[in-house]
């Protein structure tokens, strides 16, 4: 019913371990799914070839580089937007205007170095 001061203290350690867990888990998930993180995986899986699509920007600039690091030796680029289109109906349900938005993306090949 009542815990000791060494119980509370074991649930406390317990409980920071947990969320020390989790939080690991989240950012090993963080980096899997970045673009190093894919790329790193790609190597170790023994693959020859390594397709991305980045945003060009200089994020994406830092983590082609980040990848030739480790291995992987860019091959090609091509160039597309990413177009994204918003319609807004008026009251009778006919289109009364349409937003755009677009950002340049860079497809990049890469081989194993």
């Amino acid at each position: 019913m009542f815990k000791t001061a060494e119980e509370k203290s074991a649930a406390r350690e317990a409980a920071a371990q947990r969320v020390l867990r989790k939080e690991k888990l989240a950012q090993e998930a963080r980096y899997r799914s970045s673009p190093l993180g894919r790329a790193a995986t790609a190597l170790a899986a023994g693959a020859t070839v390594l397709q991305l699509i980045l945003p060009v920007d200089d994020d994406g600039s830092h983590a082609i580089s980040q990848i030739e690091a480790i291995g992987w030796q860019l091959q090609s680029v091509a160039f597309a937007f990413d177009l994204k289109l918003t319609s807004y109906p008026n009251g009778t349900g006919q289109l009364s205007s349409i937003d755009s938005a677009s950002r340049p993306m860079g497809l990049y090949l890469f081989r194993r170095g």
